[in-house]
């Protein structure tokens, strides 16, 4: 895994600003497409670094659609969720990624949000992902595989598609995402898909 892992995380930090830029325009026009449920209003997001996809047009959207848009706050091992505004504040944690600065009475668990978009290092079309290795969103959404009939969140991955993998292995402790958005198509696993309007 460490050596995909590497592969890619190599293939992505040579991506000129240019090339960043038009690519997300591409995903995030693929997933305004695909016209979510408006019930889903609390949504998960990530903030990008390192050349992952770039998700503010993203935000633009799902706050012009009055949706609540949340980023990940590291607490110990786990995740939890702060909203996220354009005039949010925001400091960076202990991996130099930005957080919103929001008091933790008000910060919210994975299983209050409807949907998270997540970053991702590999992919295969079955829905595995691999991460940056820290296993924060595997031990965050473990309940998940405990409920295996859990819906909520649904977990949608955003990547390239030079990250697609043909087939990854995944561990017992992994959560597979429902789907995954490229710049070329929509990867599906076993979603209902109850979710687009």
């Amino acid at each position: 895994m460490n050596k995909i892992r590497n592969i890619i995380k190599d293939k992505r930090s040579i991506l000129s600003k240019k090339d960043v830029h038009s690519t997300s325009k591409l995903i995030v026009e693929k997933i305004q497409s695909f016209e979510f449920s408006k019930e889903l209003t609390k949504i998960g997001i990530y903030y990008p670094v390192k050349n992952e996809v770039d998700v503010h047009q993203l935000c633009e959207i799902l706050w012009q659609e009055n949706r609540q848009v949340f980023l990940p706050i590291i607490e110990k091992k786990k995740l939890l969720f702060g909203e996220y505004k354009d005039t949010s504040e925001l400091k960076n944690n202990r991996f130099h990624i930005p957080e919103p600065i929001v008091d933790q009475k008000f910060q919210i668990s994975a299983f209050e949000l409807d949907l998270i978009f997540m970053p991702l290092i590999a992919f295969d079309p079955l829905g595995n992902r691999i991460g940056m290795g820290g296993g924060f969103y595997d031990r965050t959404l473990e309940k998940k595989i405990l409920k295996n009939n859990e819906k909520n969140p649904i977990l949608v991955g955003i990547a390239y598609e030079f990250q697609k993998y043909k087939k990854i292995e995944p561990n017992r402790w992994d959560i597979p995402l429902d789907m995954i958005f490229t710049e070329s198509r929509i990867y599906h696993s076993d979603i209902d898909m109850d979710v687009s309007e």
